[in-house]
């Protein structure tokens, strides 16, 4: 107990002179012209990567040499991002969100901290007696740096892309609705990702009347029934969603009760459990998707990647006369004129719609197969 209220007093003090310039820090405050290495993404695209960190949640954003990582995944995963990172010649983050104190986001991020050039960080006003969160407070106390607080509305230049903050609208009691939400908009596309926020969060986004419409839904609490309400699906209304977990998890994520509105919505569903790494570019006008790439919760070291996240993964059947295409992602079958069909990696060819129903396919929405 003496160790809890202590640590509790420390956490406090800590939080507080980081947050205390808060309201006054300022975008221009950034050191717009530090020298930073080109990461793999160049021209003017928008390349989203959500890594396979296990149970937990990490993506990478990049674009036109500018980072935006939003979580680090557990503590044991800290080293192997920043080998990961440093693998891609990324030595600078230049915004750091942590999008709410549980472990299983902010536990490798001061690792993050300490190994490299941390442009803004982002974090909610909500604290957590816990030694990984003491541990972040010390991290960025140690470098001088400054925590600021999500105020909904306010964007983030990131390349060619904007990041506009939709959450959190108040202030919960539960760390899961604490979550920072960000919109991603490049061009036409748009990412919306939802952190760990569940149905009570959700529900006060939607009443703002914040334009949730996107491409590609990150699930809320790693595809937790918690989340993803049908309500929140209506209004996204994405073409794709992602949902960031460790295969076969004690927490029997994603649930079953999303899966079904995704199903029901034709939403096409990536994982990263099932698929590692998934790579997300975007040019404005369309959306390219690889899968398969490295996998960060493959070893607690993680010393060596390859960066090259485009390894073609092998798919059945592709020597077949076509007279139906499946997604081996989606498990959806199409008419070989579909406008929804996949890109080529992701595609099977079935003889007979007989075939593709026994191997467990089901008939797009769109042409009715």
């Amino acid at each position: 107990m003496k160790y809890k209220k202590r640590l509790a007093v420390i956490v406090f003090c800590m939080m507080t002179m980081l947050l205390a310039a808060c309201g006054v820090e300022k975008e221009g405050s950034l050191l717009e012209n530090a020298s930073t290495k080109v990461p793999s993404q160049k021209g003017s695209g928008l390349e989203v990567q959500f890594l396979d960190i296990g149970q937990g949640d990490s993506i990478l954003l990049t674009s036109e040499g500018k980072t935006m990582l939003v979580d680090a995944g557990n503590n044991e995963y800290g080293n192997g991002l920043v080998s990961y990172l440093k693998e891609r010649n990324i030595d600078k983050i230049d915004y750091l969100i942590g999008t709410h104190p549980d472990a299983d986001h902010i536990g490798g991020l001061d690792v993050v901290i300490n190994k490299l050039d941390i442009g803004k960080i982002y974090m909610p006003k909500k604290q957590n007696n816990t030694k990984t969160f003491e541990d972040v407070l010390t991290a960025i106390s140690r470098k001088g740096l400054k925590v600021t607080a999500p105020k909904v509305g306010d964007t983030i230049s990131l390349g060619s892309a904007t990041v506009t903050i939709l959450g959190p609208m108040k202030s919960y009691d539960d760390n899961n609705n604490c979550s920072i939400v960000l919109k991603v908009t490049h061009g036409d596309n748009s990412f919306l990702l939802m952190g760990d926020a569940e149905l009570e969060a959700e529900e006060d986004i939607i009443e703002s009347g914040a334009d949730l419409s996107a491409t590609v839904l990150k699930a809320g609490h790693h595809g937790s029934h918690s989340s993803t309400s049908q309500s929140l699906l209506k209004k996204v209304n994405p073409t794709y969603a992602v949902i960031s977990c460790a295969l076969d998890n004690k927490y029997g994520h994603p649930h079953k009760e999303t899966m079904t509105y995704f199903k029901r919505a034709n939403v096409e569903v990536y994982r990263t459990d099932k698929q590692k790494t998934i790579t997300m570019e975007s040019d404005g006008k369309k959306i390219v998707t690889t899968t398969g790439g490295a996998s960060i919760a493959s070893s607690k070291t993680n010393s060596n990647y390859s960066a090259n996240t485009k390894a073609p993964v092998k798919k059945p059947g592709t020597n077949k006369k076509a007279s139906y295409i499946g997604n081996v992602i989606s498990k959806k079958f199409h008419i070989p004129a579909c406008s929804s069909l996949p890109k080529k990696e992701n595609q099977v060819s079935f003889a007979s719609r007989q075939e593709a129903i026994k191997e467990g396919y089901d008939a797009c929405g769109r042409c009715n197969p």
